[in-house]
């Protein structure tokens, strides 16, 4: 239907329109004014539809059951003994965001193993597999089966590619339960995805860090720092770290709707004088001088 120049006359007297997209697109020019409510992972949105907590499958992100017992607890760090600190998997090598380039000129400062098909060193591990038909990419077996498989490494890189606000994929819900340090890159607002909110850090934001080369030096500091690196785990043990909008937006399994549909709220609508859904800020453009924001 994208295009159509009758699109818009398709809606029904009195009928509710909802944007849906599960990725980080944004509204197009062409449909504005046509949708009521927003349904995507932009924190945003009336209806947040995250990669943290939206596939029934998954393992909760904090740990399978974080809200009971507590969440997952950290690895020792006397066994996190691999030579190299970082892993990482990709195979999208060429984003539109650079992501590859940046990671290359990190990877000239520090130790990465890269497993995947983007600027491969070492095998042994893929985090999505190549059975289209196996189990979700973060069904809680599967995701355990490769925490076995990193847990000689300290960190992770959870790079998207894209820079938009609230386009965070698995791969930072993974990391944590990987029992890994996330060092995220790509969303702006990426510190709100994070368990803490960054006070205290539970996550290296790569936007944080003037070049690849800076970055590198903390991450560095961080691995050589057992205290230190320690303390992006305290959120463990301290439940009270964990922040209170993290748990309104990606709540554990056991709290969370059994049907994504109850998130829509024409209440909601209705107090909103039945609006028109506006376009989100688009993404941002990587940066000419180092090819990364």
């Amino acid at each position: 239907m994208r295009g159509d120049p009758g699109f818009g006359q398709k809606r029904r007297p009195k009928q509710l329109w909802t944007w849906f997209c599960e990725e980080h697109d944004n509204i197009g020019e062409e449909y504005i004014g046509l949708f009521n409510l927003t349904m995507s992972m932009r924190l945003e949105s009336d209806v947040v539809v995250s990669y943290i907590n939206t596939d029934r499958s998954m393992a909760d992100s904090l740990g399978h059951k974080w809200d009971t017992e507590g969440p997952m607890q950290a690895f020792p760090f006397s066994g996190r003994s691999e030579e190299n600190p970082i892993a990482w998997a990709a195979r999208n090598c060429k984003p539109g965001n650079n992501r590859t380039g940046y990671i290359k000129a990190l990877m000239e400062h520090v130790g990465v193993d890269s497993f995947g098909e983007c600027l491969h060193t070492r095998d042994g591990f893929t985090e999505r597999g190549g059975d289209s038909e196996g189990p979700g990419l973060l069904e809680k077996d599967r995701v355990m089966k490769e925490a076995d498989q990193l847990k000689g490494y300290k960190f992770y890189l959870s790079f998207e590619n894209e820079n938009c606000k609230g386009y965070v994929s698995e791969k930072l819900p993974k990391s944590y339960l990987w029992n890994l340090v996330p060092i995220l890159g790509g969303p702006p607002d990426g510190i709100r995805h994070t368990p803490t909110g960054g006070n205290p850090p539970s996550a290296i934001i790569a936007a944080d860090f003037a070049n690849a080369a800076e970055l590198a030096a903390y991450i560095k500091k961080v691995s050589a720092n057992e205290s230190l690196y320690m303390s992006y785990h305290a959120w463990r043990k301290n439940t009270s770290l964990i922040t209170k909008e993290y748990r309104e937006l990606f709540p554990p399994q056991s709290s969370r709707p059994h049907d994504i549909c109850k998130f829509v709220d024409v209440l909601k609508y209705q107090a909103n004088g039945n609006r028109i859904a506006e376009r989100f800020e688009d993404c941002v453009d990587p940066s000419p001088k180092t090819g990364w924001v």
